[in-house]
């Protein structure tokens, strides 16, 4: 595979492209087929509102997540308790929440005003944790646009499609893979077996390395 970037030109044996969908297509544009290009442009992502809690005190002396039902009424998906600790993401004797909304919560209110979104999230968070109305020293509203992909019906047989293409491609001798949520299913974890998945092709492809 031959790599072009202004700084000049590489060959490698293998490239795996490990980043969100927009951002595959834009770096292997050159390369894609009109099948790939259409299997991108599918891809559909959700955005995500979270609110960040300085607390002043922490609420536990250890870490806890609460998650909430998908049938409950509530803007909340999920919330993150962190007790301040030395080196960590919230100081000592302090405390961090963090209040995620759902997809569909977010899709409504990504685009309204930060007083509105922090005013529903911690009334929220209120109604399960009263503890957190007076316990802020300050929030911090964290916006994503285009958080994880989304996954509606049909999404699977998409993936499905798009890997036979990658399978076809590789037994024609094409060394390019790609890895990611979009090809797995939303989270950390599906990113990461994802990336398992391509790294045990690349090792099939190439076979055991030369001594």
């Amino acid at each position: 595979i031959r790599v072009d970037d202004t700084r000049g030109s590489a060959e490698f044996d293998a490239v795996v492209v490990a980043t969100s969908a927009p951002a595959a297509a834009r770096i292997t544009e050159a390369s894609l087929t009109l099948a790939e290009r259409d299997s991108f442009e599918k891809v559909r992502y959700v955005p995500a509102l979270t609110l960040a809690v300085a607390l002043r005190r922490p609420f536990s002396s250890h870490p806890e997540f609460i998650q909430f039902p998908a049938d409950e009424d509530s803007p909340l998906e999920s919330v993150t308790l962190e007790p301040g600790l030395k080196g960590g993401r919230a100081p000592e004797r302090r405390g961090l929440a963090l209040l995620a909304a759902t997809g569909e919560w977010s899709r409504r209110y990504i685009a309204a005003p930060d007083e509105i979104v922090e005013k529903e999230l911690t009334a929220a968070m209120g109604r399960v944790l009263p503890r957190i109305h007076g316990a802020a020293l300050f929030t911090k509203l964290l916006r994503d646009p285009a958080a994880v992909p989304a996954f509606e019906v049909g999404r699977y047989r998409e993936i499905a499609d798009f890997l036979r293409i990658q399978s076809n491609h590789r037994a024609e001798g094409r060394r390019l893979y790609f890895a990611g949520d979009y090809l797995m299913g939303p989270g950390w974890d599906a990113a990461l077996r994802s990336g398992m998945r391509t790294a045990a092709d690349v090792a099939k492809d190439l076979g055991p390395p030369h001594r």
